[in-house]
């Protein structure tokens, strides 16, 4: 249980993080004019209108949007990091976030987004968008996988023992004589640089 819930902490993390760099990947598409309007503009707008706030400032539709995004993208990072524990797959996580992305993507994008109405299906949509949104949806989940495969392989160090430090040995227990088998030798060198 407590595996599960660092798990789905950690997956939170980094669907948050994944997040906030897909948006950027999504605001580089748009800036460059590969697409026009972003899908999470008009979800945010129709949720607006759904719950009344149709009247507010379009900063506070900008919130509403971010906001909305980055509960999702944590939410589905959550869930990414659980089943990534229960598969046990033989691949690089970031190669394993990279598909969940792009299953996000098919789930959302071909399922229920144009379900709800909130944007055409994919076939129907404007030509570049969903290639846009396939590959910021990758990146969504290649950064999400590399954060979880680290933290899982962090948690994994910590539980076996505290991790050494890089090019340290461990030292030696004493010996019966109360000194370490190193000790000797240090005693030794010592005792030259004096005289």
């Amino acid at each position: 249980m407590r595996q599960d819930s660092e798990a789905f902490a950690d997956g939170s993390m980094g669907g948050g993080v994944g997040t906030v760099v897909m948006s950027l990947v999504m605001r580089g598409a748009r800036r460059a004019g590969l697409v026009g309007e972003l899908p999470l503009g008009r979800m945010a707008a129709a949720l607006c209108d759904a719950v009344g706030l149709h009247a507010r400032p379009r900063w506070a539709r900008n919130a509403l949007a971010v906001l909305l995004h980055l509960g999702v993208g944590a939410a589905a990072g959550g869930l990414f990091a659980l089943l990534r524990g229960r598969l046990r797959m033989p691949v690089a996580p970031a190669l394993q976030g990279l598909a969940y992305g792009v299953v996000v993507w098919l789930v959302s994008y071909r399922g229920w987004v144009p379900a709800v109405g909130l944007l055409p299906a994919a076939t129907r949509d404007e030509p570049r968008r969903p290639v846009v949104m396939v590959c910021a949806h990758g990146v969504y989940g290649a950064v999400l996988g590399a954060l979880v495969g680290c933290c899982s392989r962090r948690r994994g160090r910590h539980r076996r023992g505290k991790p050494r430090r890089a090019g340290r040995s461990p030292r030696r227990a004493p010996s019966a004589h109360g000194r370490r088998p190193d000790d000797h030798a240090d005693s030794a060198l010592s005792i030259r640089h004096a005289t």
